[in-house]
């Protein structure tokens, strides 16, 4: 079985899995590789068995305990967090792991922004979705060195929103251009939520 175990700092963000579709399967396996606990949902566990990818908690739901051992049982150990009490019992369970950041993997949806809120009163989170690297912004600015062509998103958290933007192409439907080599800045009134497109 393949580990994705492997000597980092104590900075490695931990990675939440819902949907594998969210992203490519190369970029899946690129994540698993810089991340020291990965929690996956119910509804991942045959790809992750497929593939021999050590698990360390399952969201469980539909799925009870019994029939996860049978499926994962030469896993051990992993731990279960049960869905009514997620992300409240993930957070309990990953805050002593010294973990400071999670990498969300999941479909950009309202069910995914309210996980997201709840896990970033502890951490630092990152959703990646569509080829897309999500932070949120609060009402403040975002800065970052680009190349021209490179695309960005911004989803405004509310509809009365200011956002100004430098070195950004307005292409319209919440897309961006980088312009010139260099760097961009985006500033908002209101939280936003900035996808970086890779």
């Amino acid at each position: 079985m393949s580990s994705h175990y492997i000597i980092r700092d104590d900075q490695a963000p931990a990675l939440m899995v819902f949907d594998i579709n969210a992203v490519s399967e190369k970029n899946l396996f690129s994540f698993l590789e810089w991340n020291p606990a990965v929690v996956i949902d119910e509804l991942c566990i045959s790809f992750f068995i497929h593939h021999q990818i050590k698990v360390d908690a399952v969201i469980t739901g539909s799925i009870t305990p019994s029939e996860i051992d049978m499926m994962m049982g030469y896993q051990k150990p992993y731990k279960l967090l049960d869905r009514n009490s997620f992300p409240a019992n993930a957070i309990k369970w990953l805050r002593p792991k010294g973990i400071h950041s999670i990498d969300l993997v999941a479909t950009f949806d309202k069910k995914t922004l309210e996980i997201a809120t709840l896990l970033e009163r502890e951490f630092n989170v990152y959703i990646y979705s569509d080829h897309t690297k999500y932070i949120h912004l609060d009402a403040g600015f975002f800065k970052k060195w680009a190349s021209p062509g490179r695309g960005f998103r911004i989803l405004m958290s509310h509809k009365e929103c200011n956002i100004q933007t430098e070195n950004l192409e307005d292409l319209g439907d919440h897309n961006y251009k980088v312009v010139n080599e260099g760097q961009i800045i985006i500033r908002s009134d209101q939280p936003v939520w900035v996808g970086e497109i890779f």
